[in-house]
């Protein structure tokens, strides 16, 4: 148990227990594999004493903590490029990364590079099916990718001030279509 006194924030790991797993390479020598977890740190001794490339790594455990699953796919590909964007679907924690659980657009160029790039993370409903995904979104993909700069630089957005142009107008009318295309709420 971690307690912090004062005015500080306390922490306490009032449910957290130690846990002891024993691990051992698996067949290829290549990973370590879980063979068996004990509350007990001699029990796991003595199944290690029994067994041979096992060891014993102390672990904190708890029961108490509450995880929301989600599910996400990560969209990542180039404006006008001529690679199919790849596509990454997890099930994730919000508990474990909460910037993840929400849905963004990031439209950037690397330094040196002529392509201009974007990301896209969008939350799926529990029941998606990943090809309906991939062929939907490959759909709004391609009207994205069909827009050329000098439709681009014509495209008037309300509440963005026209400038005279340059990857920073072009970077912010590419994130605002693509959030309404996706569905995104755009916050400018």
């Amino acid at each position: 148990m971690m307690i912090l006194v004062g005015n500080r924030r306390k922490r306490e790991y009032l449910s957290m227990e130690k846990v002891y797993v024993v691990e051992e390479f698996n067949d290829e020598r290549t990973t370590k594999e879980v063979k068996a977890i004990f509350k007990d740190k001699k029990k796991a001794e003595e199944y290690c004493s029994c067994h041979i490339d096992c060891s014993i790594k102390e672990c904190n455990y708890s029961d108490d903590k509450t995880y929301t699953p989600f599910n996400r796919v990560l969209i990542q590909g180039k404006i006008n490029g001529q690679s199919f964007p790849s596509y990454t679907f997890q099930r994730l924690s919000k508990e474990d990364d909460d910037s993840e659980s929400k849905e963004f657009v990031y439209v950037f160029q690397s330094f040196g590079d002529t392509n201009v790039k974007f990301v896209v993370n969008k939350i799926l409903t529990d029941n998606y099916d990943e090809e309906t995904e991939k062929l939907k979104y490959a759909q709004i993909l391609q009207d994205i990718m069909n827009i050329s700069k000098i439709q681009l630089e014509e495209i008037q957005i309300e509440g963005f001030e026209q400038t005279s142009g340059g990857l920073d107008s072009t970077r912010f009318k590419l994130t605002k279509i693509i959030a309404e295309k996706f569905n995104i709420k755009f916050e400018d």
